[in-house]
C-alpha cells in the first residue's frame, strides 16, 4: 500500500493518517461544544486582539483547528444551502436517523435523541430552530469571525433559519415527504433553466 505513495516514508503515512483521524473525530457533535470554544477561544479572541491571520494558522495546532471548524461547518454544510435543498437534506437526515431509531429499538437499546420515528423528528420546525439556535448559528458566527469571506454564508442560514421559525407558528404543519419533495426540488431546478 505504502510503496510508490508520494507521501514518502511510513512515518508521513502515520502522520497522515492521524491528522485525517483528528479531523473525522472533530465532526463528533459530543466533543462539539469544547471544540468551539477552544476556537473561540485561541482563533477568535486572538484575531479580535488584531494578531494577523497568519500569527494565528502559522502553526500545527492553528491550522489544524482552523481544518477542523471548516470540516464541522461542512458536515452540517446543508443548513446553509438553498432553502430547498436544505430542507431536502434535512428529510433525507430524518430517514436516516428513523432507521437507525428502528435498530436501536430492535436490538433492545435505548433509541437515540430525534432517531424514534413515533416522536417529531429533524423535520420538526422546534428542532430546526433549537439546533440553528444551538449549534449551527453559533458555528457559524465563529467561523466567519475567524474567515470574514465566508460571511455570505450567513445570509442563507438566516433564510432557512427564518423559514423554521415561520413553521413552528403554524399549527397545521407538516413535515416534508421524502419522494414529494425532491420532486418539487428537481422541478423547480429544472424551471430555472440551471
Amino acid at each position: 500500500f505504502l510503496a510508490g505513495s508520494r507521501l514518502g516514508s511510513e512515518e508521513d503515512w502515520i502522520q497522515f493518517r492521524h491528522q485525517v483521524t483528528t479531523l473525522v473525530l472533530a465532526t463528533d457533535m459530543s466533543l462539539h461544544f469544547e471544540s468551539l470554544s477552544k476556537f473561540q477561544t485561541q482563533m477568535v479572541t486572538k484575531l479580535d486582539k488584531g494578531c494577523a491571520r497568519i500569527e494565528v494558522l502559522g502553526n500545527d495546532k492553528g491550522m489544524e483547528m482552523a481544518i477542523q471548524m471548516a470540516l464541522k461547518t461542512a458536515d452540517i454544510g446543508h443548513c446553509a444551502m438553498r432553502l430547498g435543498s436544505h430542507i431536502y437534506w434535512v428529510a433525507k437526515l430524518e430517514v436516516e436517523f428513523f432507521r437507525q431509531g428502528d435498530l436501536e429499538r430492535k436490538a433492545g437499546h435505548p433509541i437515540s435523541p430525534l432517531m424514534d420515528r413515533e416522536k417529531t423528528g429533524t423535520t420538526h420546525p422546534s428542532n430546526q430552530v433549537g439546533f440553528f439556535d444551538v449549534i449551527v448559528l453559533p458555528l457559524y458566527s465563529a467561523f466567519v469571525q475567524a474567515f470574514p469571506e465566508a460571511s455570505p454564508l450567513l445570509d442563507q442560514l438566516d433564510i432557512n433559519y427564518s423559514y423554521w421559525k415561520h413553521c413552528t407558528a403554524k399549527p397545521d404543519y407538516a413535515p416534508p415527504i421524502l419522494d414529494d419533495l425532491h420532486w418539487r426540488i428537481m422541478e423547480a431546478f429544472e424551471s430555472s433553466g440551471q
